[in-house]
């Protein structure tokens, strides 16, 4: 599907904290990729809070494809996302993330599973994953313990990206989580409001570059998020 009066078809946003070994090859694979498949795209690499070199190396990619905007402190992933996606022009808009772990080519992959089966929101789901036993053990745990007994839902791999989803949807979600539990909020709003929902296989590559940001105090607030959006899930307040 062709852009139509500049405005491109796909909106992707990718954060980047601290991400100066991986930021340009990331950025630069997506364009390739992307292009390759005559998709109308834009790139939004967002600086979230860097203190490395990753700003300048943004700073330097930018072109009519790839537009850079600065969030001077990090707030949070999910708060990345939500400022490149206000100033997203895309019919749809996803994101992925800035660690090189995923192919540029998954991100072709979920849009085209989009579009071809009239999809709301279509995810990547992992299935390959080079993590350490612990990582593997958290995700189990959340995706299989957690979910269903805080939220009331079974997801599958509710944090798999990449992420695509209709401007329509997006709107409809109404998202304010601003810190990793963004993609929790995501996919029980999702659920909760009947949208179209698929997913498409990833290979989760180990990270041969930088350094992780998930750091433990991540995971406690995470579980406060968890307990505060069930409280309000009982409210009726989603």
């Amino acid at each position: 599907m062709s852009e139509k009066k500049g405005k491109p078809e796909l909106s992707i946003a990718i954060p980047f904290y601290n991400e100066e070994e991986n930021a340009k090859t990331v950025v630069k694979d997506l364009v390739s990729v992307l292009g390759k498949a005559g998709i109308g795209f834009e790139i939004i690499a967002v600086d979230n809070g860097s203190v490395d070199a990753t700003t300048r190396i943004l700073d330097s990619l930018q072109s009519d494809k790839v537009k850079v905007i600065h969030v001077k402190k990090n707030k949070g992933f999910g708060n990345g996302i939500l400022q490149a996606w206000q100033v997203a022009r895309g019919n749809c808009l996803g994101y992925t993330c800035g660690d090189n772990e995923v192919s540029a080519n998954s991100v072709v992959e979920i849009f085209n599973k989009l579009r071809e089966q009239d999809l709301d929101l279509c995810k990547g789901r992992r299935v390959s994953r080079g993590y350490g036993l612990f990582r593997r053990l958290e995700s189990m745990a959340y995706n299989r313990l957690f979910c269903p007994l805080f939220l009331g839902y079974r997801l599958g791999d509710i944090n798999g990206y990449p992420k695509i989803m209709t401007k329509d949807c997006y709107k409809a979600l109404k998202l304010s989580y601003m810190d990793s539990f963004f993609d929790t909020e995501i996919m029980v709003k999702a659920v909760r409001k009947g949208f179209r929902i698929g997913d498409v296989a990833v290979k989760y590559r180990k990270r041969k570059k930088g350094m992780s940001s998930v750091k433990f105090y991540i995971a406690l607030e995470f579980l406060k998020n968890l307990i505060k959006f069930r409280i309000g899930l009982l409210l009726g307040k989603y």
